[in-house]
């Protein structure tokens, strides 16, 4: 899959985006090239209709903007109605994340008849590779349930996805907004993204490495976790953390019972640390 950089003519152009990581705090308004090219599209899915390129992330100039002049906007497949989801991942260079971020940007997202299955708008970590057929896929966040009715490209209607956290991790990290639809009329428009360093209540409780497998995820009433032998041993003693999206703590549990009761938490994303490891889950 061919990788590709935005320019201010709506145009794709094939690159090969070799630089250094970027350091928090981060902000883009993407109101300029240099500003857009900070970020490469990979497209996994439909990309034609009828012979012409299909609609992907793309700058457009409006006072709409939450901070002029222009903003990020995915529109929808229009005249497509076969089957292909259309799949459009807008990657970051590479990223400091060692001591976990904040992320929050403006969002606005357009169902005119609400959504279907395959709409959706969400946020991932990705580790490893830039590219995210190759990379190991964390889901931090869903907006899809942010679309309404109202607003146009030319006065779109903001809301503030408020704070995000992205989980600490030492490997070379990206944040990616990815954009899917098979044929609704879905439209997701981003802008004034911000990262700033975690909140110390989520950088604070790196320990000794450990890896972490959360299941079911989403789960309801019990979240349950595996670790490996030699670490679970390692870390039988200690406590785990149970956190919000904002990196507010909400409990801590004994890491050697293999399971937390979340069943009294409110629907959302939530994350669990366990030694150095920052895990996100979603309750249902």
């Amino acid at each position: 899959m061919k990788k590709t950089n935005f320019t201010l003519l709506y145009m794709l152009a094939i690159v090969l985006a070799v630089n250094a990581q970027i350091a928090l705090p981060y902000t883009n308004g993407f109101d300029n090239a240099g500003e857009i090219e900070d970020w490469v599209l990979y497209r996994k899915g439909l990309t034609t209709i009828n012979g012409q390129p299909s609609h992907t992330w793309q700058p457009y100039a409006s006072a709409g903007a939450a901070t002029p002049p222009s903003y990020l906007v995915h529109d929808y497949p229009v005249g497509y109605d076969g089957t292909e989801m259309t799949d459009d991942w807008l990657v970051s260079e590479s990223i400091d994340f060692t001591n976990g971020a904040r992320l929050s940007m403006k969002t606005w997202i357009y169902a005119i008849a609400g959504t279907v299955p395959g709409d959706a708008i969400e946020v991932y970590l990705l580790q490893g590779s830039q590219d995210p057929a190759n990379a190991i896929q964390t889901q931090v966040a869903s907006l899809t349930s942010m679309a309404s009715a109202m607003g146009s490209l030319n006065t779109p209607i903001w809301k503030d996805t408020s704070d995000i956290i992205i989980p600490p991790t030492t490997d070379d990290a990206y944040l990616a907004i990815r954009y899917t639809c098979i044929h609704n009329w879905f439209t997701a428009a981003i802008d004034n993204l911000e990262l700033v360093p975690a909140p110390t209540s989520v950088a604070g409780v790196r320990k000794s490495p450990v890896s972490v497998q959360l299941y079911p995820n989403p789960a309801s009433g019990t979240l349950k976790w595996k670790i490996a032998p030699n670490s679970l041993q390692q870390l039988s003693a200690e406590e785990g953390v149970l956190f919000n999206y904002t990196g507010k703590e909400l409990k801590r549990f004994p890491v050697a019972e293999g399971w937390l009761d979340i069943s009294s938490l409110q629907p959302g994303l939530y994350y669990i640390s366990i030694g150095s490891t920052i895990r996100p889950f979603t309750k249902r």
